[in-house]
């Protein structure tokens, strides 16, 4: 499906769908407040202070430029914004293949990335982040998918592990690689 108004109308709605969930979500934990972790993840002068290094930093400095703990509402539309991403990166990357559509649907309908929109938690930016990494990759922009790819294992150390995957499947052959590509997204 090589449709371009199909991205603006997914995107609509996964914008309805989120806003759906963030009315739902309001009755069970009003969202102008913070909650457990977000409390953690968006205090960086708690960070420095206790020279606590356990959090992802990423999040601390996501918190001091968006001020989560004072713009808790702004800073969660922000997230949820932010979960849009993967599903914009599979569709302008693989429009011209059979079945992108399917894929950007899923990514935009994902319900753990609805829900970790509606939270401020650094699934979402990570998410992001490696999305625009490997649509990059893909275009073979490498240094620019290296400082993305990067960036994300800010928000989620495990993603620091990424380079040793991506180069094991590396050593495939292309269709094995281009298989692997279209399942990471």
């Amino acid at each position: 499906m090589k449709n371009p108004r199909f991205l603006p109308a997914l995107l609509l709605l996964a914008v309805a769908v989120r806003g759906w969930t963030f009315i739902s979500m309001d009755r069970i934990l009003p969202l102008d407040r913070l909650y457990v972790d977000e409390v953690t993840y968006s205090s960086f002068s708690e960070m420095l202070n206790n020279r606590d290094l356990t959090r992802p930093p990423g999040m601390f400095v996501m918190g001091l430029i968006t001020g989560m703990d004072r713009n808790v509402i702004p800073s969660r539309i922000l997230i949820s914004l932010l979960s849009l991403v993967p599903a914009a990166a599979v569709y302008v990357t693989f429009r011209r293949r059979r079945g992108a559509f399917l894929f950007a649907a899923g990514a935009a309908m994902s319900p753990c990335l609805i829900i970790y929109g509606t939270q401020l938690m650094p699934a979402v930016p990570a998410a992001a982040l490696l999305s625009l990494s490997m649509a990059s990759a893909w275009r073979g922009r490498i240094p620019l998918a290296g400082f993305l790819a990067g960036t994300a294992a800010l928000f989620r150390a495990e993603l620091i592990l990424l380079p040793f995957v991506l180069i094991i499947l590396s050593l495939g052959s292309k269709k094995i690689r281009e298989a692997w590509g279209f399942a990471m997204f």
